[in-house]
């Protein structure tokens, strides 16, 4: 499909659908890219606030350190609660502070070796999600485990 000027665009308004407030879980890993870290952040806010002693990690997948949505607010967090493991993987220029390369099973397990004990959600672009979603097996992950929301 494709835009042309012109052409009526429908938005709903944000259904609340996709919330960690209704996976109650001990452990939960959050995996976002591009502008799916919106609803990424939106739970990380939530449980920071309302469960802070739940175990999250946080991975943010990004094309260059510049591309960093949210960048002071997680910085803001990371303040707050040390507890909050956030990795921000940049797919081309990683500088310090960045883990390097597109997001991978190594990624994943070097942040969260345990990562069968999490709940896993994640939010992105389709072949980012078909990406984690290779390596459910590799983590043996029932189905529900794993929670993805696409932006269509």
């Amino acid at each position: 499909m494709t835009l042309k000027v012109g052409d009526q665009v429908w938005f709903s308004n944000p259904m609340g659908e996709f919330s960690c407030q209704q996976v109650l879980a001990d452990n939960y890993l959050l995996v976002g890219a591009g502008s799916g870290v919106t609803p990424i952040m939106s739970m990380a806010r939530w449980l920071l606030a309302n469960r802070p002693e739940v175990n999250l990690t946080v991975i943010h997948s990004v094309h260059s350190p510049e591309d960093v949505i949210f960048k002071s607010e997680w910085q803001e967090l990371q303040a707050k609660y040390p507890k909050l493991n956030l990795v921000i993987n940049a797919s081309v220029v990683a500088t310090e502070g960045f883990a390097s390369d597109r997001i991978s099973a190594e990624i994943i397990k070097n942040v969260v070796p345990n990562v069968s004990d999490y709940t896993v959600m994640t939010c992105g672009p389709e072949a980012y999600m078909t990406t984690l979603k290779k390596y459910r097996n590799r983590f043996r992950r029932k189905r529900r485990s794993i929670l993805y929301r696409s932006f269509l």
